[in-house]
């Protein structure tokens, strides 16, 4: 740990293999130790061996150690989207819902869930996943719970299934309900573009002209 704290990612990483190496398998010490294995290795950028660490680390977490379970399937889903491996990140992302610690997080994972399942094809897993982390929390403070990452993302799940009028009526309710989210020039920019496609101009026209000034280049300059 002290030589993860430094910065020496390769000289911890072995530190770390040397003490797995002699622990048993029930071992109080095995959830943190594969741990902090799997974020040197990810520091390192070994992607595919961290996967394998923390996917031991979740493995391992039980009892006290239960608490490790849940940021070793986060990272491991990135770890393997890092990889290019969606369908896996799919997996470990919802393991990571079972094992949230609250709500927040725990629609996070939903969201993230559905983005991978969606990057790998699988359009149902990702519409049933990103409908669970479109209906938020609750409450005032919704900004924080990925709900219009997963409206947006739902769009795109109706795109991939052809049907433009769903993922239409998908992003104009963000643009419509959440004037305020970071999110809605892209919604703005999707609706402006389905319109086009429809051949109503003169809608698209009306969406798409107040994000020529956009700060973003990928919204203001045209798709």
């Amino acid at each position: 740990s002290a030589l993860q704290a430094a910065g020496d990612h390769a000289a911890a990483a072995t530190e770390y293999e040397r003490l797995l190496q002699t622990l048993p398998r029930d071992h109080y010490l095995r959830a943190a130790a594969n741990y902090g294995h799997g974020e040197c290795l990810r520091d390192g950028g070994d992607d595919g061996a961290a996967l394998t660490a923390f996917a031991a680390a979740a493995d391992a977490a039980r009892g006290d150690t239960a608490a490790f379970a849940f940021p070793a399937r986060y990272q491991g889903g990135f770890a393997a989207l890092r990889l290019g491996q969606s369908e896996r990140a799919v997996q470990e992302f919802g393991h990571a819902v079972a094992a949230a610690p609250d709500a927040v997080a725990k629609h996070e994972c939903e969201f993230l869930a559905g983005d991978a399942a969606l990057r790998a094809g699988q359009l149902d897993d990702a519409e049933r996943w990103l409908q669970a982390a479109a209906r938020g929390v609750g409450g005032p403070a919704a900004d924080g719970d990925f709900v219009d990452d997963a409206e947006l993302a739902l769009g795109f799940v109706a795109i991939a299934r052809g049907d433009r009028d769903a993922a239409l009526q998908r992003f104009e309710r963000l643009v419509e309900r959440r004037a305020d989210s970071p999110l809605r020039p892209r919604a703005q920019l999707e609706v402006g573009r389905l319109c086009y496609q429809r051949q109503d101009h003169q809608k698209a026209e009306r969406v798409l002209r107040p994000l020529e000034q956009h700060g973003d280049p990928a919204i203001a300059q045209p798709a």
